[in-house]
């Protein structure tokens, strides 16, 4: 599920380069066990003891983003602020169905309608159909998103438009639900982004250190990417 805040939450962190995940960029902050703070190089996130409020603070801009949850941990708002405490108007608000599946997503940039969500689900809830449609053309745009066991995204794949096919991404994770591997193919089916992570971890299981290995297409062949590490300080209740 991607959202208006993906390339502005990526834009301050320094982190790795996902910005061609869409399927999983703009996830909210996860961590587990009594997370107070989480510390970047160029960001910072901050916990409520019971995680209804995360703050994701954007690096020397102070720009902040506050995703609010219900007590069942299910995103229900995201919204970007000012450094001086003022809404931005861009945000994003989702309502859930009788069953406590998502349902519907209303996105908000600068303070103008941008674009709404509508969730359908079949395969007993694991394979999720997203129809958007925007301000400037009524047209929905398609996203199917496959989903394991564990609720990890495994499988994305977008259409355009003209109702094409655009891009198809795939996920692998390991036992704590972070991704180890990202591929995404283009509309002829040709590999053109790859990228693999592994991780150094705290006592109680969060990743302390990221490492990625990334790969993209260049006139047929994949070409690897300067490697990353992200290193971030979590700070407990």
């Amino acid at each position: 599920m991607k959202s208006i805040l993906t390339l502005i939450v990526f834009l301050g962190t320094g982190a790795s380069p996902v910005f061609a995940q869409q399927a999983i960029a703009n996830r909210p902050p996860a961590a587990f066990g009594p997370v107070k703070s989480i510390r970047y190089e160029r960001a910072s996130e901050n916990f409520t003891l019971d995680k209804t409020i995360i703050e994701h603070t954007l690096g020397p801009i102070q720009r902040k983003i506050v995703y609010r949850f219900t007590a069942e941990h299910k995103l229900i708002s995201e919204e970007i602020f000012e450094a001086d405490g003022r809404s931005s108007g861009t945000k994003s608000i989702y309502t859930y169905d009788a069953t406590g599946q998502l349902s519907a997503g209303v996105h908000y940039l600068l303070g103008s309608f941008s674009y709404k969500q509508a969730f359908s689900y079949s395969d007993g809830g694991r394979r999720v159909k997203i129809t958007s449609e925007y301000h400037f053309d009524k047209r929905p745009v398609i996203e199917i998103h496959d989903y394991d066991d564990r609720g990890n995204i495994t499988k994305a794949i977008f259409y355009g438009f003209d109702g094409k096919l655009e891009t198809t991404e795939f996920y692998k994770y390991d036992d704590k639900g972070n991704p180890t591997e990202f591929v995404t193919y283009n509309e002829a089916g040709t590999l053109w982004f790859k990228e693999i992570y592994s991780y150094k971890f705290d006592s109680y299981g969060n990743w302390i250190e990221e490492r990625d290995r990334s790969w993209s297409a260049e006139m047929g062949k994949l070409r690897e990417e300067p490697k990353t590490t992200v290193k971030r300080t979590i700070t407990y209740y």
